[in-house]
């Protein structure tokens, strides 16, 4: 490997270490990826699995502050 090559390289990696993170614990969870899981976690968006994690976790939090989690008003997300 040529010095302008690895310098590439490891400004690659440096750039992307966020993804590759994310890409090896998820790897680590399921082994396995699909191609559409793949191309959501290196866009940075949510596999279905970690949404549906998330919206249990806060409706547990939502239970546990004596909110009801099935009123109209916490179902809906602000739009940006």
């Amino acid at each position: 490997m040529t010095d302008d090559a690895f310098i590439k390289v490891t400004e690659l990696i440096k750039n992307n270490i966020d993804t590759l993170n994310r890409l090896a614990e998820k790897l680590v969870e399921k082994e396995i990826l699909e191609g559409d899981e793949l191309l959501k976690l290196l866009n940075g968006e949510i596999i279905n699995n970690e949404q549906k994690q998330i919206e249990k976790s806060v409706k547990e939090i939502l239970i546990a502050i004596g909110e009801n989690p099935d009123r109209e008003g916490l179902k809906k997300t602000p739009s940006a």
